[in-house]
């Protein structure tokens, strides 16, 4: 599914102009850049749940938040230029950024339950154990 939704183009052309295929390689380093920190906060959301640790499971959880909007924003202005340096130009942003806020939303959910859970006490490493039949993935737990 996220495969897909990244091989949904944001923006289709036919790059033949110098200046233009310079701004696109330029927003290219930007959403590099973007994709490092996305896996330093996953990496620290494992680290949090794996440890019932609240502000490293938030810092993923804002990242979300903080890489959509720029997300979106890169998106919209590498849209805009192009479309400024060129005739020949479809524009897809708005689809792209719903179906980039619907994925965020389905990876911030387990973050939030997750982070609730733990807050009012119903996660902790000593409950745990109780809890664990409702994961589907461990070993012993009721398959319905």
């Amino acid at each position: 599914f996220i495969v897909a939704a990244a091989a949904t183009p944001g923006v289709q052309v036919n790059i033949d102009d110098d200046q233009v295929l310079a701004t696109y390689e330029d927003n290219l380093q930007i959403q590099a850049i973007f994709n490092g920190v996305t896996l330093f906060c996953s990496i620290c959301a494992l680290v949090g749940a794996n440890r019932y640790n609240i502000p490293l499971v938030a810092i993923n959880l804002l990242w979300y938040v903080g890489s959509f909007i720029g997300g979106s924003v890169v998106l919209a202005t590498t849209a805009n230029e192009i479309n400024a340096e060129t005739d020949n130009t479809t524009l897809l942003v708005i689809p792209n950024i719903i179906v980039s806020a619907v994925i965020t939303m389905l990876f911030m959910y387990p973050h939030i339950g997750f982070i609730y859970e733990v807050k009012v006490g119903i996660m902790s490493a000593e409950t745990y154990p109780r809890e664990e039949y409702s994961c589907c993935c461990a070993p012993g737990a009721r398959r319905v």
